[in-house]
């Protein structure tokens, strides 16, 4: 069974990997959902609370709403109308957003 520390390092190498090799992983809203799930793992890891592991969405749409202005709450991919493939944008912001979380 992995313990914390090799739990921390798997999920850190899989962020990296999202965010370094984003067509691997599938489309970008898919990227996007892994990216996300990422980060709620490795805070809840560095022993953040429950109330502030969920607000990673809120916190995540209010980051969006600064840099991809929309109307109504949506995903990144969506606001950047990828179908498909992750662009460099797309991943800078991901990891802008990784990185104010401190993951």
């Amino acid at each position: 069974m992995m313990n914390n520390d090799e739990l921390r390092e798997m999920m850190q190498a899989r962020l990296t990997s999202l965010l370094n090799q984003p067509g691997m992983w599938g489309p970008a809203i898919a990227v996007e959902l892994q990216v996300l799930l990422c980060i709620d793992v490795l805070l809840a890891l560095q022993g953040k609370s429950r109330e502030h592991v969920d607000g990673v969405p809120g916190r995540y749409y209010a980051f969006l709403d600064e840099v991809v202005p929309f109307e109504v709450a949506m995903p990144l991919s969506i606001r950047l109308d990828l179908q498909h493939d992750a662009t460099d944008e797309f991943v800078q912001l991901l990891n802008e957003f990784a990185k104010r979380e401190g993951v």
